[in-house]
């Protein structure tokens, strides 16, 4: 066994189950939190995909910013810094 990731998602999570949202599609990770959140953990399968999402994420940071004003990136490394692993990213 190697460790690929670790995510904090910051509530109890009371279900976590393997599914494919479309026949034939990937398989991933959906999970459900105690206040009702659902979430999913989709692998990347291309740099592509990657790119993609990064700047999905930067683009929707810059359309909507946040309503109490905060930085995103700075508060999510404020009390626990971004590490950045040595070995390079593996896609599936």
């Amino acid at each position: 066994m190697s460790h690929l990731v670790e995510y904090h998602v910051g509530e109890l999570i009371t279900s976590v189950n393997r599914a494919v949202l479309v026949p034939g599609g990937t398989e991933l990770i959906v999970y459900s939190t105690l206040s009702g959140v659902i979430g999913a953990f989709i692998p990347f399968r291309s740099p592509d995909e990657l790119d993609f999402f990064q700047h999905l994420e930067m683009h929707m940071r810059n359309h909507s910013p946040s309503l109490c004003g905060r930085d995103h990136i700075s508060y999510r490394s404020y009390y626990q810094t971004v590490k950045v692993r040595s070995s390079p990213l593996r896609f599936l």
